[in-house]
């Protein structure tokens, strides 16, 4: 809210009204509803945007309840899934994981597959790395966008008006 977080400005007291927003809803299927101890276990899967415990919220609000979340658990974002996940403990076991972290971890690539792409040359490279916009091929304006040279991601940043503009340079 006018840049500052709604929970920060709920604990200091203050009041607010939170804007509305479309969110995308693919799936909501009740797993478990115990009425004694008044629980529900929900699955959902849904758009990008969108928040668990405002759903929950609002679910209960639309029935005349109040509701919150007490246990929330993210089992997939995009490709990447709980299924394909490895905890801390589980990769630190593996005995060759220093010498080879390859062998288990996906290249970057895996998760930024459906973002822009921004070619740079060695000129622009630099400047990039310096955190400057350089000039590239897309208009898209407010697009996310990934730069790469000689095949190596250099950042992720958005394009504005014929110009790809750094947010985060990366030293991989």
């Amino acid at each position: 809210i006018k840049g500052k977080r709604a929970y920060d400005l709920a604990r200091k007291g203050k009041i607010f009204v939170l804007p509305k927003r479309k969110i995308q809803i693919k799936k909501l299927e009740i797993k478990n509803f115990d009425i004694y101890s008044k629980t529900a276990s929900l699955e959902v899967i849904c758009g990008k945007g969108t928040y668990i415990r405002s759903l929950a919220r609002d679910i209960a609000l639309s029935v005349g309840s109040l509701a919150y979340v007490s246990d929330l658990k993210r089992i997939r974002v995009g490709k990447m899934s709980i299924e394909n996940s490895l905890c801390l403990d589980e990769v630190l076991s593996i005995d060759d994981f220093m010498d080879s972290p390859k062998t288990i971890l996906e290249n970057v690539d895996y998760v930024l597959d459906d973002i822009l792409v921004v070619n740079l040359t060695f000129e622009s490279e630099k400047l990039v790395r310096n955190g400057r916009q350089v000039t590239c091929e897309y208009e898209a304006k407010g697009s996310l966008a990934r730069a790469y040279f000689d095949k190596k991601l250099v950042a992720i940043g958005m394009i504005k008006s014929k110009f790809f503009v750094p947010i985060r340079v990366f030293n991989l």
